[in-house]
């Protein structure tokens, strides 16, 4: 009787193991991004407020890749690779080791005659998505309607 519950036990632990990742990867998929947002604000006021929002962001690499151009990147081990991990252990574990990939946004600002082009483009999850996309566009509207982008929500990730 014991190890009919222990096997039941195991496969119910098993089970919670794949299905973890897959449930992570339905609950906050990747998705691509590509906006391009205009502002009659000028050039160094968005760059100051992109400069004060992506300070806000956990758990991304920020990096300054030139004047007005800001990455944020994550790496991670999609859902598919960490369930053919756990499927094939111990080899499986070079699988979730090498099955990594790097997950970029980039945001580019770049003066205009009337303003500035703000250019967010990259792959991401969505919420990380969605929160930098409501964010910037509050800055952007705090700007326009000359109020500095103060008291806006900060990005959350």
């Amino acid at each position: 009787m014991s190890m009919v519950l222990l096997v039941v036990v195991g496969f119910v632990l098993l089970l919670a193991l794949i299905s973890v990742p897959i449930l992570l990867d339905i609950r906050n998929p990747v998705v691509s991004v590509l906006d391009d947002l205009t502002t009659t604000a000028p050039y160094a006021e968005v760059d100051s407020e992109l400069t004060k929002l992506l300070g806000n962001s956990r758990g991304y690499d920020i990096q300054t890749l030139g004047p007005g151009t800001y990455t944020l990147s994550y790496r991670r081990s999609p859902g598919w690779a960490l369930v053919l991990g756990l499927l094939t252990f111990p080899i499986g574990i070079l699988i979730v080791l090498f099955a990594r990939e790097k997950l970029t946004l980039t945001l580019s600002a770049t003066a205009t005659e009337s303003g500035t082009r703000l250019l967010v483009v990259g792959r991401v999850h969505e919420k990380l998505a969605l929160a930098t996309g409501t964010a910037v566009q509050l800055r952007l509207d705090g700007l326009r309607a000359g109020t500095g982008g103060e008291q806006q929500p900060h990005l959350r990730s």
